[in-house]
């Protein structure tokens, strides 16, 4: 294969999975937003670190593999892996990742009580 289009070709996959990998940092800080219910300040440092965390990496992504080029295939292909996300694993890891935060909190207010009692 010519090294153009294998240079392309990591750079469709990179595109792809950084929306893939948004989508799913999003439905992880939803589902714990979701569990635990946050105070206002804290909850735009969460937004903050998202937001800050999605520049990272889409433009890593850029510089690292494509030298700086902006182009709409970037986007498109970043958006395909969002909307495969939403509409394929993201659905049933959402509702485990609320399952696992559920039962996370559960524990910690159970060792909360318990060593409240031994103190």
């Amino acid at each position: 294969m010519s090294q153009q289009i294998w240079k392309e070709l990591t750079f469709l996959l990179a595109s792809y999975l950084d929306g893939f990998v948004i989508m799913a940092m999003y439905d992880l800080l939803r589902a714990l937003s979701c569990t635990v219910k946050f105070r206002k300040s804290l909850k735009h440092w969460l937004d903050v670190f998202f937001f800050a965390s999605c520049g990272f990496g889409s433009y890593a992504v850029l510089y690292h593999i494509n030298e700086g080029e902006v182009r709409g295939l970037f986007w498109l292909m970043m958006a395909t892996g969002m909307i495969f996300y939403r509409c394929g694993p993201g659905v049933y890891l959402f509702r485990l990742e609320k399952i696992i935060f559920r039962f996370i909190v559960g524990a910690l207010k159970k060792l909360a009580k318990m060593v409240k009692i031994v103190v």
